[in-house]
């Protein structure tokens, strides 16, 4: 809300599927994980935020010019599955760099999430 003056819940009533940028780097979060549960926690205390709601990491850190580390990177996204979060993804992809690498990543986007209840 404070970047782009929008209002969750609102969002949640006008549209199917909600992208929310879970940028850590940007917002200078020094816990991550921690920051990451508690966005899963709000979606989660909404009336359909969790099926409604993507969950999208940055996978560059635009104001050091680098990429997140790829091991950095799937730790989230693991730790957004063990938290319920049930759409997630990160961007940008590069696949001529390699960033980040196919290796690490490969099966984490398939990581089943761990349902509430």
């Amino acid at each position: 809300r404070r970047w782009f003056a929008q209002d969750y819940q609102d969002a949640l009533a006008a549209y199917d599927q909600i992208l929310l940028l879970a940028y850590a780097e940007m917002e200078d979060i020094g816990r991550p994980e921690s920051w990451l549960t508690g966005l899963v926690d709000l979606a989660d205390a909404h009336e359909g935020g969790l099926e409604k709601t993507v969950f999208k990491l940055q996978a560059k850190n635009w104001e050091k010019n680098r990429p997140i580390k790829a091991r950095h990177l799937r730790k989230r996204l693991q730790h957004l599955a063990e938290c319920g979060a049930l759409h997630f993804g990160y961007g940008p992809d590069i696949p001529l760099e390699d960033q980040p690498e196919v290796k690490t990543m490969a099966d984490v986007l398939a990581t089943p999430s761990r349902v509430r209840k």
